[in-house]
């Protein structure tokens, strides 16, 4: 297969260049395929690859005129973790390529994201989508350095994958699974749907499809065949990949006082009860099935904020663990723009694709229908129009560039 390194444009970091109805259509980040479209902008139906119709939430006025996502639905219906996995019995028949090359201060990794492991059965109930060969090229810094600030994968939706896997499979943990306001319609990614637990399509490895064929890590089980496939090193660490900033990710353990030790998250369960109606956001007892569940608290395990942890070589790493966050939600570090999403750096929007996917696009506007979608409406209202194939692309309405008029971005 023939890789390239192109890079994308988009308006603040998601529709910078012209995009074109194609792009819209085939590259986005976990949205899925064909609902029928019922009102051109109140309709919310978004489930990271699944578009069942679902039922509206919620009660007050206007909350019947809004639907959800059925992963949404579910999760207010029940309020528990739901870790049903799609059994991992499928082999592929697509072989893994990957190339590693370091040139200069830069490591360059070019992959189809194929895994070499067995996968689960793809479309699935949850996830209509099949995997399939992927062109991608992935640059991190070889010296990586800390950045002044901590840089989030997602405060407003999906901005970055995190990492790649030395074997070229992206970790990309943060779903594009907002609460949406009954009334308004506007997303509200305080309460984001925490892939990890729900019904999302996942396989044994954590991981599903993504519309254009990318099969994507969310999160890591030991039991899983992702991990199973790891080897450890001479120091008993069982090294993964590299994040978007460089610094390496291992599995579990790292070296405290010169020897491989398991090291624990400290995020914990927030106690009692969110905050919320059940309209504007989700309310009931903190569960799980939010990543807004989940508190930081420093000291309570052996890694910072990032899943991160000094060892006593003095390297810093990211370690993946098999409780919350699984995949670490930050960077120490700078983040190569090759892992961008669209969203920008910790908040700038709705994710949509990896910028180093996709036609180069030239100087130009979003495609009509996307600025039609959003006509008459207001900035971070829910929108929706039909893409090339005539399927549903649901979004945000946003200001491209910092100025009118708005357009439907998809997420």
């Amino acid at each position: 297969m023939k890789f390239r390194l192109n890079r994308i444009s988009l308006y603040n970091h998601s529709f910078g260049s012209v995009v074109s109805l194609i792009l819209f259509s085939q590259l986005m980040h976990c949205a899925g395929t064909g609902a029928d479209k019922v009102g051109a902008a109140d309709e919310r139906n978004q489930n990271h690859g699944n578009r069942a119709q679902a039922p509206s939430l919620g009660g007050g006025a206007g909350s019947s005129q809004s639907r959800f996502s059925a992963a949404n639905a579910n999760a207010y219906e029940h309020n528990t973790i739901e870790q049903t996995r799609v059994a991992c019995d499928t082999t592929l028949g697509i072989a893994k390529e990957v190339s590693i090359d370091v040139e200069g201060t830069k490591r360059t990794i070019l992959t189809n994201e194929i895994p070499e492991h067995v996968v689960g059965g793809f479309p699935n109930e949850s996830n209509p989508n099949t995997i399939s060969s992927q062109e991608a090229s992935y640059l991190v810094d070889v010296n990586p350095s800390f950045a002044s600030e901590t840089t989030y994968l997602g405060k407003n939706g999906p901005n970055y994958l995190f990492g790649i896997t030395a074997k070229g499979i992206p970790l990309d943990p943060v779903a594009a699974e907002p609460w949406t306001d009954g009334e308004t319609g506007e997303s509200n990614w305080e309460w984001n749907l925490e892939a990890a637990n729900n019904d999302l399509g996942l396989d044994c490895n954590l991981a599903h499809v993504q519309p254009t064929g990318a099969y994507h890590y969310h999160g890591v089980s030991e039991e899983s065949d992702m991990v199973a496939s790891l080897e450890p090193d001479d120091r008993g660490l069982y090294f993964v990949g590299w994040a978007a900033d460089g610094f390496p990710i291992y599995y579990k353990y790292g070296l405290a006082e010169g020897v491989a030790s398991e090291l624990a998250s400290s995020y914990q369960l927030k106690s009692g009860e969110r905050e919320g109606d059940g309209i504007s956001a989700p309310g009931k007892q903190y569960t799980g099935i939010f990543v807004g569940d989940y508190e930081y608290v420093e000291g309570l395990g052996d890694l910072d904020e990032c899943n991160g942890f000094m060892d006593s070589n003095g390297d810093y790493i990211y370690i993946l663990t098999d409780t919350f966050p699984w995949i670490p939600r930050c960077f120490k570090g700078h983040p190569d723009e090759s892992f961008a999403l669209g969203g920008g750096n910790g908040g700038g929007g709705a994710g949509m694709l990896p910028q180093n996917r996709g036609p180069q696009g030239g100087p130009g506007q979003p495609p009509q229908e996307a600025l039609d979608a959003c006509d008459g409406r207001g900035e971070g209202l829910s929108c929706s129009f039909k893409g090339m194939q005539g399927e549903e692309l649901n979004g945000v309405c946003f200001t491209p560039g910092g100025s009118a008029p708005l357009a439907c971005k998809p997420i």
